[in-house]
């Protein structure tokens, strides 16, 4: 806008002052993404040779029988399991410009709005991903009464606020009010209890305000490292109880009990897999008017072939009724 004048007094602005295009264009901020970090892609290749299916096959349980002196022993034919990947899901982008503002335009405008349109599409397919998987997880792995063994881990349910897992960064509580370092501690046991791989491909994936409560822990001790990667990009945060802990806004949220809640993540790469079988992106004259056509595909898809291996939480900050 322009400034103030006296009365009487022209304002030049939109007329000898002429307007100017920068030639920069806003900053655009985009959510972190983690899905690379924490599925696996060994079948990706298969996929992409022989087409939309690849069928993973999984050993079969053996019986395991008590031993009498001198019996006949009766033998088990087993069968292989199976599981079938599929690409069958999509996202695209598309969007057209006008030849005469791109031969007068002074900056590349198409190129970044591709570039900007192709990382939408990677947050919307991994929003979609989040939200998929929270059904996929084994029931030893959610809810209040979690624990394969112990039946006794609160990882959260819906319905109430003393349902929730209340994260603090204070002392946790005899119900639903976890200090945020003894809660990740806790989903860990739920995985030790499903005997899930103690490795360096465990997982979680937290909304931003519990990495916060980390940062700010009074539990802060030897079990909660540092990471020198920036989490900008994939919102990774270090290790706590050898746990790799990543941020994400693109968690499944909803509205329950007058709260918002947040399907936290948690598990072992070896759960989930993922295959992207193309990504396409064109530039095309268009055939309707003077111009371009810019569109992009990606086709992919993902499976959860180790349910053990994934665990869920229905979290939230903690609040004044959380004990």
């Amino acid at each position: 806008m322009s400034l103030n004048a006296a009365a009487g007094f022209p304002q030049q602005s939109g007329v000898l002052i002429p307007t100017v295009w920068s030639g920069k264009m806003l900053v655009e901020y985009y959510e972190a993404t983690c899905l690379s970090q924490i599925t696996n892609t060994e079948y990706e290749g298969e996929i992409k040779k022989q087409g939309d299916k690849v069928i993973i096959r999984s050993l079969p349980l053996i019986d395991i029988s008590d031993y009498t002196k001198g019996q006949e022993i009766s033998y088990q034919l087993p069968e292989d399991g199976t599981v079938e990947l599929e690409i069958n899901k999509g996202k695209l982008w598309a969007f057209r410009t006008d030849i005469v503002d791109e031969a007068q335009s002074d900056l590349d405008f198409s190129t970044k709005r591709s570039a900007h349109a192709a990382e939408r599409s990677a947050r919307a397919v991994e929003r979609s991903f989040f939200q998929a998987v929270i059904s996929d997880a084994s029931a030893y792995n959610l809810g209040n009464t979690a624990g394969k063994v112990s039946a006794s881990i609160k990882l959260g349910a819906l319905g109430a606020t003393a349902n929730h897992v209340g994260l603090t960064n204070g002392a946790s509580g005899t119900a639903n009010k976890r200090n945020i370092a003894d809660f990740i501690v806790d989903c860990g046991v739920v995985l030790d209890e499903n005997d899930v791989p103690r490795d360096d491909n465990r997982w979680m994936v937290l909304p931003s305000f519990a990495c916060g409560l980390i940062k700010t822990s009074d539990r802060k001790d030897a079990s909660i490292t540092g990471d020198s990667e920036s989490p900008l990009r994939n919102g990774r945060h270090g290790k706590v109880d050898g746990m790799t802990i990543y941020s994400s806004n693109l968690l499944y949220t909803v509205a329950d009990s007058s709260y918002n809640v947040t399907y936290a993540l948690f598990g072992h790469t070896s759960a989930m897999t993922w295959a992207a079988q193309f990504t396409e992106n064109e530039k095309l004259k268009s055939e309707r008017f003077f111009g371009w056509l810019y569109r992009g595909l990606n086709v992919y898809g993902h499976k959860t072939i180790k349910p053990e291996g994934l665990g869920r939480a229905i979290v939230r900050r903690a609040i004044a009724g959380d004990s």
